[in-house]
């Protein structure tokens, strides 16, 4: 898929509930390492960032560095590490207290998924939260080849 085109029509557009919903649902932990997988146009990372947290943001759309720290204040920049990679491609994940996969997930073929998710759950620190989305099998786009859905009782 050419993300380009969506990703520049998003670039103003709001946090996606899920992730402030979240984060009043961990209570008040001391921000640490959050990854966001699929990042997308940034969103998310830039607001985990401007929270305190140590953002290692992965997109597989070209210009995934440009994208996560566009807008970021020079002062959190260096609380973002963003690196454009496929999720096919990914071998491991930074360990982290929050991963974050807003919309994105389905995107991974099902062919790679079960090995994706498996790093997922490896990366994921003791006492951590994932905090994403699935789609599910009555999903519009179901039974594309380049994406997975799970229903329920998978979930």
């Amino acid at each position: 898929m050419d993300w380009s085109s969506f990703l520049a029509a998003g670039t103003d557009r709001a946090v996606r509930p899920l992730l402030p919903q979240a984060l009043a649902l961990m209570g008040d932990p001391a921000p640490g390492i959050a990854v966001d997988l699929g990042s997308g146009d940034g969103t998310e990372s830039r607001y985990l960032a401007e929270n305190g947290w140590r953002v290692h943001a992965f997109d597989g759309a070209d210009g995934a560095e440009e994208r996560a720290s566009n807008g970021l204040p020079a002062e959190l920049l260096e609380r973002l590490d963003a690196t454009q990679i496929a999720f096919e491609d990914i071998r491991t994940l930074p360990a982290a207290g929050l991963l974050y996969a807003g919309r994105s997930l389905p995107f991974c073929a099902e062919t790679h998924f079960a090995g994706l998710w498996r790093i997922i759950l490896e990366s994921i620190e003791p006492g951590g939260w994932f905090v994403g989305d699935f789609f599910g099998p009555n999903d519009s786009w179901a039974g594309r080849d380049d994406m997975n859905f799970h229903g329920r009782t998978e979930v």
